[in-house]
């Protein structure tokens, strides 16, 4: 499952959006989100794509959440297997967000 909620007025992130089990990527490129669910890390057990391009989260904001580790390695994995298979993609880390393009 994805959800791109990019370039929407978009201040705060549902706490509800943490009872999406098969959210695999979350977008939500230039928005005016500071913070997300403490345990959005934790309880979405499949994410591993985040965009945070362009809104005032950071790397070490997200690093303080809950299951960042877990997030982190999912987030790794999926973008070494895409450049294994030379699949076009970064698997860098910017700003807390992954480049999805």
């Amino acid at each position: 499952m994805e959800a791109d909620l990019s370039a929407n007025i978009l201040s705060e992130l549902p706490e509800t959006f943490t009872k999406l089990r098969n959210l695999k990527t979350l977008e939500l490129n230039n928005t005016g989100v500071k913070t997300l669910p403490s345990v959005l890390f934790k309880m979405c057990l499949q994410l591993s794509t985040l965009g945070l391009h362009n809104t005032e989260i950071t790397v070490e904001s997200l690093r303080q959440l809950e299951g960042w580790d877990e997030f982190d390695e999912r987030r790794r994995t999926k973008h070494q297997k895409q450049l294994d298979f030379r699949v076009v993609g970064s698997g860098e880390f910017d700003e807390g967000a992954d480049k999805s393009w």
